[in-house]
């Protein structure tokens, strides 16, 4: 069994499926499968932000 970081908001992202919101990257815990997003490099943390309506588009 592994030990999850997650009870100490320090999660795994999923790598394949992150996305850049025009602010930082954003993706899902592989473990909880929380919304997450990147804080500094290989530092990732439950999401903080709110989500806005005059955000920028995705760009795909």
């Amino acid at each position: 069994m592994l030990f999850r970081f997650c009870w100490l908001n320090r999660h795994q992202p999923d790598r394949q499926h992150a996305s850049w919101d025009g602010h930082s990257f954003v993706s899902t815990c592989t473990q909880c499968g929380a919304a997450i997003r990147r804080h500094k490099k290989n530092v990732w943390h439950k999401e903080w932000m709110e989500q806005s309506d005059d955000a920028l588009p995705s760009l795909k």
